[in-house]
Formats: structure tokens, C-alpha cells, sequence
């Protein structure tokens, strides 16, 4: 009789060299991919942010300065030192920063660079000498993360219409630079957060003739 011999096959069991760098290599792959979609997420979240501010700066900006143009006479009118960041209408005075001005040209009264203010000024001598200080009391129409880098007032031959017509944008790192006549907002990380909005309105002054 033949003697029958059982013979066991052993198979090791595991992962060669090459399936674990194919798995390393995704989970690689994978993560650069999640951290990628969430800057990109949370790039996008915040540039929406500084637009939506943009806007509602910009909004509350031309609401106030409408309100005060309807009531002003033309006289009141004073434009001569818009180019300095101040703009007279009636019993208001608005006062900014214009680009250039890094150490901030229109200041409080305790040194602090004035972003964007409204002050009521009835005599108008904040617009007749635009070196004086701002008091503390004037309201703030923006926050710190905004800034007026252009403003322009025109009022019609008849005194009745004002037309005004600014933009409004981010500051700090991230504020447009101008460039072929456009404000621009600059490449690179910093273009993330810059925000820029063009308002434009036409006003009738009620006592144009005045």
C-alpha cells in the first residue's frame, strides 16, 4: 500500500513594500488635497467678508452723505479740501485719508489717523483750515479695515444737483494699488483680503439757490 503524505501550503499573510508606498502615496495625495480645499475655502469665506463690508461701508458712507446734501445750501457746499480728505456739506464735515498719507494727515485730537469720520460742523472751519485736528466726538462711519483712497464732488453750473462719486476699499497690506487709472487689487496672498467699491450718486440740494 501507498502512504499518502498531506502536504500544507503556509501563505504569508501582509503587505509588500510597493502596496504600502501605493497607500502612503494616497493618503498623501488625499490630505494635500482636504488642506488645499479648506485655504481655498477659507480664502473665499474671507474675501467675501471684506466685499460685504466694502459694500456696507460704502452703502452707510453715501446714505449719510445724501442726507446731508439734501439739506445744505450751496453756499455750505465746500470742496476745496477734498483733496486733503475733507469734504463740507452743510453742518457736516466729512474727513479721511487719502492715499499717500501713510502717518495719516487728518487726525483726532489725540493723534490717532482718522479712517473715515462724519463731524457736524456748521461754521465749516474744519474744511477751512484742513490741518485741524478732529475731535473726539466725531463719529466713525468705518472701521479701521477701510479706507476712502478716492473722492470726487461736483456741484452743476445752477447749484442744484451735486454729484459725487468715491471709492471705497480695504487698507493695510491689502488695500488696491491704482494702476492705468483703475484701483486694482494686488496679486499674491494680500489679494484675498482686498475689497474695492465704486459708489456713484447724484444729489438735489433743496437749497441749491441758498
Amino acid at each position: 500500500m501507498r502512504s499518502h503524505k498531506l502536504r500544507v501550503v503556509r501563505s504569508d499573510s501582509g503587505f509588500t513594500i510597493i502596496e504600502l508606498l501605493m497607500a502612503m502615496a494616497f493618503l498623501a495625495f488625499l490630505l494635500i488635497f482636504v488642506v488645499t480645499a479648506t485655504v481655498q475655502m477659507m480664502r473665499s469665506y474671507s474675501k467675501g467678508l471684506t466685499i460685504k463690508q466694502m459694500n456696507q461701508s460704502g452703502r452707510s458712507l453715501a446714505e449719510e452723505m445724501i442726507r446731508d446734501v439734501r439739506f445744505a445750501s450751496r453756499s455750505s457746499v465746500i470742496t476745496s479740501a477734498v483733496a486733503q480728505g475733507r469734504l463740507c456739506l452743510g453742518n457736516a464735515v466729512y474727513v479721511w485719508n487719502p492715499p499717500g498719507s501713510t502717518n495719516g494727515e487728518n487726525k483726532f485730537s489725540n493723534g490717532q489717523a482718522v479712517d473715515i469720520a462724519r463731524l457736524t460742523d456748521s461754521s465749516g472751519v474744519y474744511c477751512a483750515d484742513p490741518t485741524r485736528p478732529i475731535p473726539l466726538s466725531a463719529t466713525k462711519v468705518a472701521s479701521q479695515q477701510v479706507r476712502v483712497p478716492e473722492m470726487n464732488v461736483n456741484l452743476s453750473a445752477d447749484g442744484r444737483l451735486i454729484k459725487f462719486k468715491f471709492v471705497i476699499s480695504s487698507n493695510g497690506d491689502s488695500r488696491p494699488v491704482l494702476l492705468d487709472g483703475r484701483w486694482q487689487c494686488p496679486t499674491g496672498p494680500d489679494g484675498y483680503f482686498c475689497a474695492v467699491a465704486t459708489f456713484d450718486e447724484t444729489v438735489f440740494l433743496r437749497n441749491g439757490g441758498g
